[in-house]
C-alpha cells in the first residue's frame, strides 16, 4: 500500500514508498496504521526503521517491527489509526483485509501505591 507520507522524512537514508498496510510492534499491543516510514544509518546505533503511524505514534527499532498484509483475527487495530487513515481516503481495515477486524484504545488506569493497602 502506498505510504501518503513518505517525502517527509527528508533525513534517513532511504524513505520507504510502500509498505504493507499494518504495522505490527511486538512489544505493544496494537496493531498501527503505518503513514510514512524510513531507514536511518546511524554510526552509533547502527541501521534502523522508524514509523509514524496515523495515530501520531512513532516506532523505531531493529527487530520488533513488522509490516504485515493483515492483522490476526484476535489483533485489534488502533482506532484513532483507523480513523485517521479513513480521513484521509485510504480504505478501511474491513475493506483492506475483506473481513471484520477488531479495532480499540488503551485507556490509562491511575493505581496509586497508597490507595487500598494497609500500612503503607
Amino acid at each position: 500500500m502506498k505510504l501518503i507520507d513518505s517525502n517527509k522524512r527528508t533525513n534517513a537514508a532511504t524513505n520507504f514508498t510502500e509498505s504493507a498496510p499494518f504495522l505490527r510492534n511486538h512489544r505493544a499491543i496494537l496493531i498501527h496504521r503505518p503513514v510514512s516510514a524510513g531507514l536511518y544509518e546511524l554510526k552509533s546505533f547502527g541501521s534502523h526503521i522508524a514509523v509514524k503511524c496515523f495515530c501520531g505514534a512513532t516506532f523505531s527499532g531493529t527487530h520488533q517491527l513488522e509490516f504485515v498484509n493483515e492483522p490476526n483475527e484476535d489483533e485489534v487495530v488502533c482506532n484513532a489509526c483507523e480513523q485517521r487513515a479513513i480521513m484521509r481516503g485510504m480504505p478501511s481495515s474491513e475493506e483492506i483485509v475483506g473481513r471484520h477486524v477488531h479495532t480499540g484504545k488503551m485507556v490509562l488506569k491511575m493505581i496509586c501505591s497508597h490507595e487500598g493497602r494497609e500500612g503503607v
